[in-house]
């Protein structure tokens, strides 16, 4: 709907911008990429109505266009991805440039526009001080080395997907074995050219300025999605925050979904003066039709077609067949119903040909069907590589550890205390390398951090070895491709401690990876207790996502050991009296308790969101009232000209 909308706010037929629209939401990248970060779908789902909200307040502002930026950009911010945030914010501000230079020059229309993205970011900040609070704990506090900043850019090739999805040019960024990432429609592309034939409009005809605006804004993000593939993206590394930013093909999904813009108004424009082009008017198609022949001959095509592709086909026949006659009520039909069958198939080849290769760890195993709970941790010890044999352990421990972050690593790479490193040292996927699991398998600290299960690449025949000759682990499930080990002995998720130490990194390492301590010691920092303390009981416990609920028998107090990674913002409370956490053996929560505890609560809490929630209250009661104070002076300024 947000597409479609759109469009006809900038002036393109019903026909056209149903199709674009259709095109936009079940293109292949859309669909592909969304099988394994469903948050895309929906940052995507915003995207049209934040550049329809500065489209209508360039030319009429009202109520219905800043509620669609505001609410956009505000929504996208509580998904929770600060990375798809920015590229959202890029990719409104690029738009705002764009048509405020080119297309609608109103001057006036721009203090209220930037008033209302100041109030969009105030109310975002409930969302965005939270994140604030975990960044400046994490690895993002620090550029990513160059070559992890330029990594994972979309391949030059993948633009050949724009025509159809059958070239053997992946992207680069997944696994496919076809063109599918690109594609769209067979009209995208005719389309384009068709608009390019039309550019002689641009000085004097609002569509075709909004189209050179769209084609710009495209070829920005393009530049950003190429990653290490264009020097321009290398340029800007050392940018703070940009830097922090991992895998710059995830903008494709912007620059897809304004391509489509693109090839809608070019196609506006063609159809506008289209009766008179004679035989002109199959030139767009046949200029496509050169091209899908030199790609063929470039790069190949898939030999065996699925039945979806093969529907797909048919469709762009169709679409193109119709595309130099769009005048006609016959061809509007046939172009709509190609376009339909053509982009149907690509999203079903997107999952078949291209992503399930990825994500059929998720679906064939996952934390039901091994049994995993939040009773223990996983630890991945093959980590991702562009390898398919990679890919499927790391799709596995993200089903059982919803992402990682409740692995015994979390993923370094996301927004994790830098800490964590400091215990069990690993890469940016949470999987330690082959020297810290050599370290790490057999000793206590392992077992102490609640590790009950290890995940080994089935074709990682090292670690395999490594892991069956340490010991201490059994085989409980294996896949085509990944292994799954259960940990003998590993400790509960809530226990007490035998022993208590001060903190020192030599006696740490002696007594918890040495083994030279008990294995359920606690090494804590500035400790200044006995080192024999007593030893209670679990009785029962209840685990939530901001709260856990223990009952233990502590007739003489004791020091509880919590396996829940310390973090600002956790409080305790035993028996309803505050009590002071302390960061047990560098990472987990330990409390000590007093004689006869019985109940020990804790709660995570983030001042950031009292903060943030402060914050919007207050800005929103001071646009209103400046929204007042301009109802009043517009309502004087009518009265006195009256």
């Amino acid at each position: 709907m947000g597409w479609f909308v759109l469009l006809r706010r900038l002036g393109v037929r019903p026909v056209i911008a149903a199709v674009a629209a259709l095109s936009a939401c079940l293109g292949g990248f859309v669909t592909g990429v969304s099988t394994v970060w469903i948050f895309m779908q929906a940052a995507f789902t915003w995207l049209p109505w934040v550049i329809y909200g500065i489209v209508r307040q360039l030319t009429a502002p009202g109520w219905g266009g800043a509620a669609a930026l505001v609410i956009g950009l505000v929504a996208t911010a509580f998904l929770g991805h600060p990375q798809m945030l920015i590229y959202q914010w890029l990719t409104a501000g690029l738009f705002l440039l764009a048509f405020g230079l080119l297309v609608h020059r109103r001057a006036a229309a721009w203090p209220g526009l930037l008033g209302l993205l100041a109030w969009a970011g105030v109310l975002s900040l409930p969302a965005l001080l939270p994140m604030t609070e975990l960044f400046s704990l994490s690895i993002r506090t620090r550029s990513f080395k160059i070559a992890e900043f330029m990594r994972r850019g979309l391949s030059p090739w993948a633009l050949i997907g724009w025509l159809l999805p059958i070239f053997r040019a992946p992207t680069g960024v997944f696994l496919e074995r076809a063109s599918v990432m690109g594609y769209q429609g067979a009209w995208v592309v005719p389309a384009i050219v068709a608009g390019l034939l039309r550019v002689d409009r641009a000085g004097r005809d609002t569509t075709g300025r909004a189209f050179v605006a769209c084609a710009l804004v495209v070829m920005v993000l393009l530049v950003i999605a190429g990653g290490g593939h264009n020097p321009l993206y290398r340029a800007t590394y050392g940018l703070p925050l940009w830097s922090s930013l991992r895998w710059p093909f995830k903008i494709f999904l912007m620059s897809q979904g304004v391509l489509v813009l693109v090839a809608a108004l070019g196609l506006e424009l063609w159809v506008r003066d289209l009766a008179g082009l004679r035989w002109l008017r199959g030139a767009p198609v046949a200029l496509f039709v050169l091209a899908a022949v030199v790609a063929a001959a470039r790069v190949g095509v898939v030999a065996d077609p699925s039945g979806a592709f093969v529907l797909g086909l048919i469709g762009a026949a169709a679409t193109l067949a119709a595309l130099p006659w769009l005048e006609r009520r016959w061809a509007c039909v046939l172009f709509a119903a190609g376009a339909f069958a053509s982009v149907a198939s690509v999203t079903a080849a997107a999952h078949d040909l291209s992503m399930k290769r990825y994500t059929e760890g998720h679906g064939r195993v996952g934390a039901a069907a091994l049994g995993l709970t939040r009773d223990v941790r996983v630890l991945p010890l093959t980590t991702q590589d562009e390898a398919a044999p990679e890919v499927e352990p790391l799709a596995l421990f993200h089903s059982a550890t919803a992402n990682g972050y409740l692995g015994a690593t979390g993923t370094t790479a996301g927004l994790v205390p830098t800490w964590y490193s400091q215990t069990l040292p690993c890469d940016v996927f949470g999987a330690p390398d082959a020297d810290a699991a050599r370290i790490l398998l057999g000793s206590h600290l392992l077992r102490t951090f609640n590790v009950g299960y290890l995940i080994v690449g089935a074709r990682d025949t090292a670690t395999r070895a490594l892991v069956e000759t340490m010991g201490g682990a059994t085989l409980r499930h294996a896949t085509g491709e990944a292994l799954t080990y259960e940990v003998q002995g590993t400790l509960p998720r809530a226990y007490f401690a035998s022993r208590a130490y001060r903190f020192a990194q030599a006696d740490f390492w002696r007594g918890m990876v040495l083994d030279q301590a008990p294995v359920d010691a606690a090494f804590i920092d500035g400790w200044d207790g006995a080192e024999v303390v007593p030893i209670g009981r679990v009785t029962g416990s209840r685990w939530r996502e901001s709260r856990i609920d223990i009952a233990v028998d502590a007739p003489d107090g004791g020091l509880l050991v919590v396996g829940e990674s310390d973090f600002p913002g956790w409080s305790c409370r035993v028996d309803g009296r505050p009590a002071p956490i302390e960061r047990v053996n560098q990472r987990v929560i330990g409390v000590a308790l007093p004689r006869g505890a019985r109940q020990v609560r804790l709660d995570i809490h983030s001042d950031g969101l009292d903060r943030g929630l402060w914050a919007a209250a207050l800005g929103s009661l001071l646009a209103a009232a400046i929204l007042v104070v301009a109802r009043r002076r517009s309502a004087a300024a009518t009265s006195a000209a009256a």
